[in-house]
């Protein structure tokens, strides 16, 4: 579905629409999120729909798709992890990729929403790696919350503007994407040359 028909089916049927879209954008439908968000913010801002329902049907829908998300990596992907990694480098580096995401994965959690496709794997790369749902939990939410938050008002004080939103985003998606590319590189140059390195020692 294009992103127009995407805005015109928020438009139409409001609340349970934009709840739906989020949740099937986080779990990994490709969705215009941000755009999403800030169409629904300038809705509120016209008077169309009140920014209290929105913002509350927008955080229900985004926490169901990042909760299915972690609950699919938990129970799906993670066996799937377990052979690959025990085929390619035994065991423990996936416990160190669990320790990792133990000790850093929260924030991560917490602020991949304002990174497009980081927070689409997030949630995932959180139940693969087996963060206890509390935890989780205790991050994700207010992460959406504030990311959600944030574009409601980006999209009420644009107003009629709205729409720049997606020509700005389409410009970060790109060094985001550049940034997050050039990053994980180098994260896997640590774990198989540094890391082995210093266990050895």
């Amino acid at each position: 579905m294009h992103s127009t028909d995407l805005l015109q089916f928020v438009a139409e049927h409001g609340y349970a629409a934009l709840a739906l879209i989020l949740a099937t954008g986080l779990v990994g439908v490709p969705v215009p999120d941000e755009v999403l968000l800030t169409f629904a913010g300038f809705l509120t801002w016209q008077g169309t729909v009140h920014l209290a329902g929105t913002a509350m049907s927008a955080f229900l829908g985004s926490c169901s798709g990042i909760t299915l998300s972690y609950l699919m990596g938990r129970g799906v992907f993670r066996p799937l992890a377990d052979r690959l990694f025990r085929k390619a480098a035994g065991g423990g580096k996936l416990a160190f990729a669990a320790g990792w995401l133990e000790r850093y994965g929260g924030w991560t959690l917490f602020f991949a929403y304002f990174m497009p496709g980081i927070r689409h794997v997030a949630a995932y790369a959180a139940g693969i790696g087996r963060m206890a749902f509390p935890r989780f939990a205790q991050w994700a939410y207010p992460g959406a919350a504030l990311w959600i938050l944030a574009f409601l008002f980006l999209g009420r004080l644009l107003g009629p503007r709205w729409h720049l939103v997606s020509h700005w985003m389409r410009h970060a998606s790109l060094w985001i994407g550049i940034a997050t590319l050039v990053a994980a590189t180098a994260g896997l140059w640590w774990v198989r040359r540094v890391r082995p390195d210093r266990n050895r020692s």
